[in-house]
């Protein structure tokens, strides 16, 4: 049983857009970096700024396919990059089934408090 929750995660940003984590954008993102697993993991605990922004790309450019890696560059700052990490992370887990062949999927880390 797939249980894959098809709910896309709004992020306020030059204007509301919407992130979901479709087979295409996990297609992009491992053509791009490889282990999708591990380019995740890097962009949300290491803060790699060129890795986010290219997740971050990847999850918008569905909902507006003319996008491009510049603009959602210029659309993150310094200011909302808390919580781009977070709305990143909420739409990393709602593309997770909740379970895969018997096995629990890899959970994004909780994030950090400064």
């Amino acid at each position: 049983m797939n249980n894959v929750k098809d709910k896309p995660v709004k992020i306020m940003l030059d204007k509301e857009r919407e992130m979901l984590f479709t087979l295409n954008v996990l297609v992009d993102v491992q053509d791009e970096y490889g282990d999708v697993i591990e380019v995740f993991s890097k962009a949300m605990t290491d803060q790699d700024f060129k890795v986010i922004r290219m997740v971050m790309h990847a999850a918008l450019k569905e909902d507006d396919p003319e996008l491009t890696v510049e603009q959602v560059g210029r659309m993150i700052t310094m200011t909302n990059l808390p919580r781009v990490i977070e709305a990143l992370t909420e739409a990393i887990g709602l593309s997770t089934p909740e379970e895969v062949e018997g096995k629990t999927p890899v959970e994004p880390k909780a994030k950090q408090k400064a």
